[in-house]
């Protein structure tokens, strides 16, 4: 038997999408439905014979079945639309986020996780991310306007570690740029000849060399140091 994964990204799902997840696991699988800790939905014991027609149903139904990395990698808290903690708005963005990390990273295929969170209580888990999004206010002029703090290299698991935080904020519309600009900084040749650390020379990947961060404080503070240097800006 098999489990087929729908991505839901960042958790919002519509009720008629929803229900057509469920007719596909009583129709393909034998109904049984979990939801994982990235916020997606797993169809369960899904005989051999059936898995290419369901994820051929889900296509056709309009359920994304597998999707991309950071439509699969991508989760937020309730945000501020539901809690009356949160800083800043968090599912809506991180939809739109995910979306325009795809047009603008179309080649991009390294599973990855990015973890926005609303405020400091981590209910999106962004300690844990490859990058971790926490919501602040930032002054713009007069007003305040929402705003998202920057996080790196966490993880759980073997070479589990928190994140660290990269003394860089930016206002939620200038997001986007910045995890395409940390996701092309990990293009493994221009990195190797910058920052001199074996995990980007020899076989790299980012799973592999975040997990050598993790435990190599000398080599994160490297690493952290150039990241700092070439995208930072004053923390207002």
């Amino acid at each position: 038997l098999n489990f087929v994964g729908f991505s839901i990204v960042s958790g919002r799902i519509s009720t008629a999408q929803l229900k057509r997840i469920a007719s596909l696991a009583q129709r393909y699988g034998d109904g049984t439905l979990r939801l994982s800790a990235t916020q997606n939905i797993l169809v369960l014991n899904v005989p051999d014979a059936n898995v290419d027609p369901l994820l051929s149903a889900g296509e056709l139904a309009g359920i994304s079945v597998g999707g991309s990395p950071f439509q699969r990698g991508t989760l937020s808290c309730t945000g501020r639309e539901y809690c009356k903690l949160a800083l800043t708005e968090t599912k809506h963005f991180s939809i739109r986020l995910a979306a325009e990390l795809e047009d603008r990273l179309p080649g991009f295929t390294q599973a990855i996780k990015l973890h926005v969170a609303g405020c400091p209580n981590a209910c999106g888990q962004q300690w844990i991310a490859d990058v971790g999004l926490q919501g602040v206010l930032l002054k713009s002029g007069d007003t305040e306007v929402e705003g998202f703090d920057f996080f790196v290299g966490g993880g759980p698991g073997q070479g589990s570690g928190m994140e660290r935080r990269v003394g860089f904020r930016a206002p939620a519309d200038a997001v986007p740029d910045l995890p395409e600009r940390l996701v092309e900084r990990y293009g493994w040749p221009a990195l190797a000849n910058i920052v001199d650390i074996n995990c980007f020379k020899n076989d790299p990947s980012v799973k592999s060399s975040l997990k050598f961060l993790r435990k190599t404080p000398w080599a994160r503070s490297k690493v952290e140091a150039f990241y700092v240097t070439v995208f930072s800006k004053p923390v207002k």
